[in-house]
């Protein structure tokens, strides 16, 4: 099951989809994990951008933190809440302390755009973690045009082939946190084939 963008969200859906693959601890990894490491070293001999000489390393979130689709942002906010206060008790990255800079598209496809276009303005920010909210897919022109790193921690992108190389929508600066459908339904089918035997399938 993959939440798409412009799709209607129900708590039902989004349970099934967030259990399969784990929202917490996706959000917390994500953060503390390389990526965001390597994209705060990139601007440390700059003075603006990237990190900078700031001490400070700002990191966007998208998240429908309000309407129907809100329980996403609660989760979304409890997992990184909780990463940027454990990365902060140990010093931070590089030194540097972590701040969330969060920007709200409720369940509006077209505010994607807009909230991507308010990030990038921001200074020092050194990437954008998409987190469910929809309009991912109305903004991978801006992404692919500015080159700012942009992590889909729950939005699959590599499914539907746009990342790259299959796809070049968005260029080489989106990442994928989330486990894409594709790969889950290669595995079941192996499963179903090879350890139960079955030969055939119709869609439900």
């Amino acid at each position: 099951m993959t939440l798409h963008s412009g799709d209607p969200i129900t708590r039902r859906r989004f349970l099934e989809w967030a259990g399969r693959a784990g929202v917490g601890a996706a959000a917390t990894t994500v953060l503390s994990g390389s990526v965001l490491a390597a994209c705060a070293r990139g601007g440390d001999d700059d003075d603006d951008g990237g990190g900078g000489a700031s001490d400070t390393v700002k990191v966007g979130v998208v998240a429908p933190f309000s309407g129907i689709g809100a329980f996403i942002g609660t989760i979304t906010n409890n997992s990184l809440d909780a990463a940027v206060a454990r990365l902060n008790d140990v010093g931070g990255i590089g030194g540097r302390k972590v701040e969330l800079v969060k920007r709200d598209t409720g369940v509006d496809p077209t505010a994607g755009p807009r909230m991507y276009t308010e990030l990038a303005a921001v200074e020092g920010l050194v990437g954008i973690l998409w987190c469910g909210a929809p309009g991912l897919t109305q903004t991978l022109p801006q992404i692919k045009r500015d080159g700012l790193p942009v992590i889909a921690v729950f939005n699959d992108q590599l499914s539907p082939g746009r990342l790259h190389p299959e796809g070049d929508e968005a260029g080489r600066s989106l990442f994928q946190m989330f486990l894409p459908e594709l790969w889950t339904k290669e595995v079941l089918a192996e499963y179903a084939r090879n350890d139960r035997g079955y030969r055939s399938a119709a869609p439900r």
